[in-house]
């Protein structure tokens, strides 16, 4: 056993039941069926509508008027576009009540036995799963409109219903001027980010072909040098062999002459003065 209550059926009371069925057949999609010995139309779902006519049936007035058959119960269909739905209905034999307060969120409509129901605007869920950050201003400015177009006609007083949404229609201009704010500012940052990389590569290019200048400069003026040094060794290393050559001609000739006894005297050294 279980305290659990479940809906059953809807019965709808009207004078015509089988033009009752067939407007709600069309305007629901939902399938028509007779249960119970009715005319009923049946959701996918499984809520059931089930029309019963009445000889003595009269229709509700609405908005309500003393003295006149009130309405007991509507119906608020929820539907993606109103627009096309009260197109729909209307096509269908429904007719607009004479006085409407959900402007594009919701119309009252008079079904063909008198019935009042309405076209809901459906609330848009947000799933946290779909939470993302938004950069782009296309994406922010649709956001904000969809925002102020899911407020509600009856949001409050008219008064306060106005200023909220001048206030929150200020509020995003103000995030809008940011976000491209911030938008041109990325793009600066990126722009000086590429012209310092550019210039980077310029000073690293001219610092290589300068380095590579001073390594040719350097390698050639050693190399003047080691050269030059080289000449100078050799031409010094030519000096001392001739100067070995000549040594030994005068020593050979100087050895011969003392053989043969004609070798000169020593010259004598003057006698200093002693005065001196």
């Amino acid at each position: 056993m279980t305290d659990e209550v479940r809906l059953g059926n809807v019965m709808v009371d009207c004078g015509d039941e089988q033009a009752l069925q067939s407007f709600y057949g069309q305007l629901l999609n939902w399938e028509t069926a007779t249960l119970f010995g009715r005319p009923a139309v049946r959701s996918a779902e499984g809520v059931v509508f089930l029309f019963c006519q009445e000889e003595d049936y009269v229709p509700p007035v609405w908005p309500e008027k003393d003295g006149c058959q009130q309405k007991q119960m509507h119906f608020d269909f929820q539907v993606d576009s109103v627009l096309e739905a009260v197109e729909k209905a209307l096509k269908l034999g429904a007719v607009k009540a004479p006085a409407q307060y959900g402007g594009e969120q919701f119309v009252t409509l008079l079904d063909p036995a008198g019935h009042p129901f309405c076209l809901c605007r459906k609330e848009k869920k947000v799933s946290t799963a779909a939470i993302r950050r938004v950069d782009s201003p296309e994406e922010k400015r649709r956001i904000s409109r969809e925002i102020l177009e899911s407020l509600p006609e009856w949001f409050g007083i008219p008064e306060a219903r106005e200023e909220y949404i001048a206030s929150a229609k200020k509020e995003v201009e103000k995030m809008l001027r940011q976000a491209d704010l911030d938008a041109k500012t990325i793009v600066s940052e990126s722009e000086t980010l590429q012209r310092a990389r550019m210039k980077s590569a310029e000073i690293i290019h001219r610092a290589e072909e300068r380095t590579s200048e001073l390594y040719r400069v350097a390698n050639a003026y050693t190399e003047d040098a080691l050269r030059r040094t080289e000449e100078a060794i050799q031409m010094a290393l030519d000096e001392v062999r001739q100067s070995r050559v000549r040594f030994r001609a005068a020593s050979n000739e100087q050895m011969q002459q003392i053989r043969s006894g004609s070798a000169p005297e020593p010259e004598e050294k003057p006698e200093e003065n002693e005065e001196n």
